[in-house]
């Protein structure tokens, strides 16, 4: 069977079992790999546990190891890749991190650190930007790259990445309702000028920082709709068409400008 492309749109979670039981239930929608390889990538939306708890940020830190080590053995128990970010103790200070769990790695890897902190929610009290640009990394020959919620109005961040042979996009977000008027063309654009897939997961639900407008959906490097959801807690799922891929790409290439060279940058496999 294909690899599929997923989402887990679910709220902020505060305890690990109702996390992993909704886990469970997204396997449905991804076939077994007849040939025994990783069967597809479920994005999770931002912060999913935890959420943007700042008093207590500390202390989801210090979960965040023991967390991503469960999710890395039920990754690799049900060889399925995960993607989304958490509160990440660094050098300095917090981060909010994008990690991938992938079932063929020895451990789980942080590809991307958000950079572009939201002002409005004064992320940047309590996040240190991340320093350098996503990580691409491959899984079962697909080539991903990152961003989380705010980062997906800075085209050149997709642009930068895109540079290394993206063929989709992950995208993690606690986008909020009143601005869910912004999020779908945005991420149409990103998918269209890039020629990429992108796989964005919102969550869902009421927040401390408000209602969040859920949404989310694969869109094709063409710009279509594939998949997407509504405002409430939803699991879907579609396989990964390298066709489509290539039918898209074959009138013009939109990917990369001879003007803007970018130096070349490692590619985690």
């Amino acid at each position: 069977m294909a690899f599929h492309l997923g989402v887990c749109q679910i709220p902020v979670y505060q305890k690990r079992a109702p996390l992993l039981a909704q886990l469970a239930k997204a396997l449905k929608h991804l076939p077994e790999n007849e040939n025994g390889g990783t069967r597809g990538l479920l994005a999770l939306p931002e912060i999913f546990y935890g959420g943007f708890d700042y008093a207590n940020s500390e202390e989801l830190a210090a979960e965040t190891p023991s967390l991503l080590a469960d999710l890395h053995a039920f990754s690799r128990e049900n060889r399925v890749a995960l993607a989304g970010s958490l509160w990440d103790k660094g050098n300095g200070g917090l981060y909010n991190a994008m990690y991938v769990l992938d079932p063929k790695a020895e451990a789980p890897v942080c590809v991307h650190r958000k950079q572009h902190l939201f002002p409005q929610t004064k992320e940047e009290d309590h996040f240190i930007p991340g320093p350098i640009p996503p990580t691409v990394y491959e899984i079962e020959g697909i080539r991903f790259g990152f961003a989380i919620c705010f980062e997906i109005r800075f085209p050149e961040l997709f642009r930068h990445q895109n540079e290394r042979g993206v063929d989709c996009f992950v995208v993690s977000s606690q986008w909020p309702l009143k601005r869910l008027m912004h999020i779908s063309p945005l991420l149409r654009s990103r998918a269209i000028e890039n020629q990429c897939f992108v796989l964005s997961c919102n969550g869902c639900g009421w927040t401390p920082l408000g209602e969040l407008a859920g949404h989310s959906c694969l869109i094709s490097p063409w710009g279509e709709l594939l998949f997407g959801c509504h405002d409430e807690e939803d699991l879907r799922a579609a396989p990964y068409d390298s066709a489509l891929l290539e039918r898209a790409r074959r009138l013009f290439n939109t990917r990369r400008s001879p003007f803007y060279p970018v130096e070349n940058s490692s590619i985690v496999s």
